[in-house]
This record gives C-alpha cells, structure tokens and sequence, in this order.
C-alpha cells in the first residue's frame, strides 16, 4: 500500500441493520455464504491456543500473495493486551475437522477493524471467507458497532485500481457493500536529507530481501 497505513480503505455502514446490510451484498456474495454452509463450513469464535494455527495460514496467505508478516509473538502479545479487554475478537472457520481460515479484528470506539485475514490454499472452494466474514459483521452489528473497516485496499484513479495486484481486494470486499474511502495520506518531514534519501532507497531493497529470504525459508520446509 506504500507508507505504514493504507490511504485508500473500504468501510460497511452498519447502523441501517443486519437485513438491510445483507440486501446490500452482491447475490454472488449472498450465494457464496450460503454454499459455505451448506458444504459444511463452520465459523467459530477463538481462543488463544488457535493463535498457532491462523499464523500458519497467514505464512501461507502470505507466500501466495507475496507479502510479509510479522513474527508469532507479535500476535500473542496483541492478544494479551486487548483481548482481555474487549477491544480484540478472531474468527476461525473449520471445514472437515480442521481450520481453514481465519480474521483477526480490532475495536476502537463504534468501529470495528479487519485488521487481518489469513485462508489456506486447499478448500477455497467452500468460500470460508464469505462466511466468515458475514459472520464478523454480524457479531460487530449485534454488539453495537457502526462501522465495519474493511481497512486497506488499491487507491482508485477513474474507477481503477490503481495497484492492479491487489485490484482483488476491492473487489471482494465491495462485494460487501462496503463504501470506499481515500485519506490524505501520510507525509515526511525530513530533518536530514541525506540519510532520508538512504533509507527511501534501501528500505524497499531491505523488504525485498526479507521476502525472498522468508520464502526460501519456505520452500526449505
């Protein structure tokens, strides 16, 4: 998305109520959720102990995908700060006795954040994240959140993605209903040219690297 948080997001309206809300889906969306369950997917809430097993699909996410995520304790320690506190809730779906996908969200005020989402490579075809999504949304709506934040998607020049890799993300979660949204951005304020314009050119170098390094590391395994 460049920088450190999206400038370009897609947000769900919750306050006209969950009927409505769901009227407002795309039928293909519609329809994806109930195949989902009727092929057997099921969305449970989680517990710590499945932090393990959602960071296993997210590397997998992520190797397909081609992006990078953060270490394991990363997420436990996200979960000790805030789940105790209401402020944090994941959803795993399980289909033949196994989990297969899996979102973590964050609130803050009357909003809940899809902060990330992580899907296997096998049983995409059961659609899981259509369902566990309407079911994130659902809890969100029932306990009194407005917002449902999508968060980042490709900013959008003449109804375009512009960042044609991740066009699939504006997709699926219009699919939603959700509104998109573009901020200003950040800015920088360099106080020392020279090591600015460093860090500008080794920074993407150094992601780079770390990618091509975790997916050796991958492929080792």
């Amino acid at each position: 998305f460049g920088g450190v948080q999206p400038t370009a997001v897609m947000v769900l309206d919750l306050s006209p109520g969950l009927d409505k809300v769901l009227e407002g889906f795309k039928s293909k969306w519609r329809y994806n959720i109930r195949l989902a369950e009727r092929r057997g997917v099921s969305v449970r809430e989680a517990r710590r102990e499945d932090i393990g097993p959602f960071y296993a699909i997210l590397q997998e996410t992520a190797r397909r995908d081609g992006f990078v995520v953060r270490e394991r304790w990363y997420f436990e320690k996200l979960w000790d700060e805030l789940e105790p506190r209401g402020l944090l809730k994941m959803f795993m779906a399980d289909y033949e006795g196994g989990p297969i996908a899996g979102i973590l969200l964050t609130a803050m005020g009357e909003r809940v954040i899809y902060t990330y989402g992580a899907s296997s490579n096998e049983h995409r075809n059961v659609m899981p994240n259509h369902l566990i999504q309407w079911t994130a949304i659902r809890w969100a709506a029932e306990n009194g959140y407005r917002i449902y934040d999508f968060r980042g998607v490709s900013p959008m020049q003449e109804g375009r993605a512009v960042e044609g890799h991740i066009a699939g993300l504006n997709r699926f979660k219009e699919g939603f209903g959700a509104r998109y949204v573009e901020y200003a951005g950040e800015f920088d304020l360099p106080f020392r040219s020279g090591w600015y314009t460093l860090w500008r050119k080794a920074a993407p170098a150094a992601i780079s690297l770390r990618r091509k390094l975790k997916g050796g590391a991958a492929e080792a395994d």
